[in-house]
């Protein structure tokens, strides 16, 4: 599979697409809340500032998975959904301003995911898709299938695909805060040159995480470890040294 193929971020051109590199002015970013997204919104601010493009950030929220509800269910979720969505909407906002793009533009809805990101790419004329993925096995693919092939197979405005190991982890947590939740995000992330540890910042909860792996795509057992607390700054960016014992991270002013 694609995701697991190549080390290094992938340019897929639609068959019939003009395939000549022009800077793209309207870049849509997919976001489901996992390390690999993370990466792929940052890279897609990156590109929006670097050539002054418009980017839109797409999220497709989860519904419950049962769905058969009681009345009085249907009723409590119909009315939590906008909530829900434009909490979800400040945090993707105030993560892309993080990252150098504050005229993000966020559209939060429910459905599948594949279908609200190549509809939203079309409807904008964006001529630029940003996604993240993790490495998968063709086995896991067939049987649980994918959003990145789907968009592939439909969309009409080249993709650019962004591995990401360990890329399938959430990057959220949830953090209960007058009833509220509000999710905390990576926003920087390191390889160890042995590839045996990952370090990643949590911008909002000020955090600097070290992560043991067992293998490429595995976070070894018990191998999560919060190695320092921020009390300034958030952390911004971040860099391990050559012996993988230490994370240098930077600060936001």
């Amino acid at each position: 599979p694609l995701s697991g193929s190549s080390p290094v971020p992938v340019p897929v051109v639609p068959v019939g697409a003009d395939a000549e590199a022009q800077p793209p002015n309207r870049i849509v970013a997919a976001v489901d809340l996992t390390v690999a997204s993370a990466i792929a919104l940052r890279t897609a601010a990156d590109l929006s500032k670097r050539h002054g493009a418009h980017l839109t950030i797409i999220h497709a929220m989860d519904l419950p998975e049962h769905m058969v509800f009681s009345g009085g269910e249907a009723w409590r979720l119909v009315q939590r959904l906008p909530a829900d969505a434009e909490l979800r909407s400040e945090v993707l906002k105030r993560t892309a301003r993080a990252h150098g793009a504050p005229n993000a533009e966020p559209v939060v809805a429910t459905g599948e995911p594949h279908r609200l990101i190549v509809d939203t790419a079309a409807e904008l004329a964006a001529d630029l898709i940003v996604m993240g993925v993790a490495p998968r096995s063709c086995m896991d693919e067939m049987v649980s299938g994918s959003t990145l092939r789907s968009v592939l197979r439909h969309a009409t405005a080249p993709v650019l695909v962004v591995p990401v190991l360990a890329g399938d982890n959430e990057w959220v947590d949830e953090v209960s805060d007058d009833s509220s939740h509000i999710p905390s995000m990576a926003n920087g992330i390191a390889l160890s040159p042995d590839g045996k540890a990952l370090w990643a910042t949590e911008f909002a909860r000020n955090l600097l995480h070290r992560i043991e792996l067992a293998d490429a795509t595995t976070i070894a057992p018990i191998g999560s470890a919060i190695a320092y607390h921020f009390t300034g700054p958030a952390p911004d960016s971040m860099r391990v040294d050559a012996e993988a014992n230490s994370g240098a991270v930077w600060s936001r002013e």
